[in-house]
């Protein structure tokens, strides 16, 4: 089954879930960046967070998260050239994509993103030209080079994400950690609580 969600609902539950897997609020948003901008170039991005956060959970490390690595390439710490840069093993690389369109249109460049030899390309304003078969692989070696300018046309944008039911709930999973647990003072404290209809 396949859930027809807005992209602002998909991004909050992939910020929650990010949160309720121990991110920090920063780094939260940027997964629901991430996810969102997947999402809107027909992209599955709320799988890739799901994969990503179980990944981390079995691992127990984020020594290759896709996330933090992004972020860096995007603020500007990853220096790029014409020449391959190699960023390492990532744990689901796609999620790499949305930081890469943000660099392109910060710096005005064009950038290719190979992962495990097959390239995504983004123009310079951001936008996707081409996407990467595969690029869900869980686990596959990155590299990012400025390209002189994208070699197709950017692909059309959409304005609903469409999310497979199974993906929703394991996003869903992680997002519960973030909500406190009931206690006997909040449950006495709830709507209609302690009340009587009782004159």
């Amino acid at each position: 089954m396949t859930l027809d969600l807005s992209l602002g609902e998909t991004e909050a539950m992939a910020r929650k879930a990010a949160r309720g897997a121990g991110h920090a609020w920063g780094m939260a948003e940027d997964a629901g960046f991430a996810v969102r901008w997947l999402c809107a170039h027909g992209q599955p991005g709320a799988a890739v967070l799901a994969d990503l956060l179980a990944h981390q959970e079995q691992a127990r490390t984020t020594q290759d998260c896709s996330l933090r690595l992004g972020a860096q390439l995007a603020d500007g710490v990853t220096a790029l050239g014409p020449e391959d840069t190699a960023l390492g093993r990532l744990a689901c690389p796609l999620l790499l994509l949305p930081f890469a369109a943000r660099r392109a249109a910060a710096d005005g460049i064009a950038l290719r993103v190979t992962i495990k030899g097959d390239s995504a390309e983004i123009d310079a304003a951001g936008r996707l030209a081409t996407a990467v078969p595969g690029a869900a692989l869980r686990d596959a070696p990155v590299t990012v080079a400025r390209l002189a300018k994208t070699g197709a046309a950017p692909s059309a944008r959409v304005t609903r994400a469409y999310v497979h039911l199974q993906d929703w709930l394991r996003l869903d999973t992680f997002a519960q950690r973030t909500y406190a647990p009931e206690t006997d003072a909040s449950r006495q404290s709830g709507a209609g609580a302690g009340l009587s209809d009782n004159d």
